[in-house]
């Protein structure tokens, strides 16, 4: 894993570097800090994918079998949103691309250790032409146990 942020943008030369992108992502004041991270698959096994969203709701597409997922959250709330606002495409700010590794970053409740939650979730995606790394949305969990929510990545 190497990760050149010499540039405008931090460029992965892999889908693993998500996960340090969204580390130094999150340690800035205004979000909290991810410490958990799954890496997204398709059941198929693909890892490319084309994502949209919606107020805090990120849908995705597997670009080698065409299933769709949501990233903690479900169909219901999509519809809801859609009708009210619309959705955007993910394309990369860099060479305009549309298929993008995925990996969900998750942060807990620091000032209660103990409580098996997750409160935010940061979906980081990783442009598969030019290696672009972005947050491409997030938003509040507030739920547990921790495990089940992973699992909706």
């Amino acid at each position: 894993m190497a990760i050149d942020d010499s540039g405008d943008w931090w460029i992965g030369s892999e889908a693993g570097d998500i996960w340090p992108y969204l580390r130094a992502y999150t340690e800035s004041e205004a979000a909290y800090r991810a410490t958990a991270y799954r890496a997204v698959r398709c059941a198929c096994g693909g890892d490319r994918f084309r994502v949209e969203r919606t107020r805090d709701i990120v849908r995705r597409e597997c670009v080698a079998c065409g299933a769709r997922q949501f990233t903690c959250r479900s169909a219901e709330d999509w519809d809801e949103a859609i009708e009210d606002e619309g959705a955007e495409e993910h394309l990369c700010v860099e060479c305009g691309g549309n298929e993008v590794n995925i990996g969900v970053g998750f942060a807990g409740y620091p000032e209660s250790p103990d409580l098996d939650a997750v409160k935010w979730f940061y979906v980081g995606v990783r442009c598969t032409s030019c290696g672009v790394l972005g947050c491409f949305g997030d938003g509040k969990v507030g739920r547990g146990p921790a495990a089940e929510v992973f699992e909706q990545a």
